[in-house]
């Protein structure tokens, strides 16, 4: 379950920021112990670039179009819901 409201972690939240705009690798992974809410930072910062996306400048002067939230919790893809 996730939190309505986000509260904290700004340190992840800027790390991850960071890692979008400055550094040159796809992937960026969060890890450790269940429970402290990996899963809610990532969601959080999903939401983060969803609505301010198209302002932040990645690589060539490039912004976001669409943003695809997908937990390691789910099961499978429905590519469907994603259009």
């Amino acid at each position: 379950a996730l939190i309505r409201n986000f509260i904290g972690r700004i340190d992840v939240l800027s790390e991850l920021l960071n890692w979008v705009v400055e550094e040159d690798e796809p992937r960026k992974f969060l890890y450790g112990r269940g429970g402290s809410r990996k899963s809610t930072a990532a969601y959080e910062f999903s939401k983060i670039i969803r609505d301010n996306g198209r302002y932040i400048e990645i690589c060539d002067r490039k912004t976001f179009d669409r943003v695809v939230f997908l937990s390691a919790k789910e099961k499978s893809l429905r590519s469907s819901n994603y259009r």
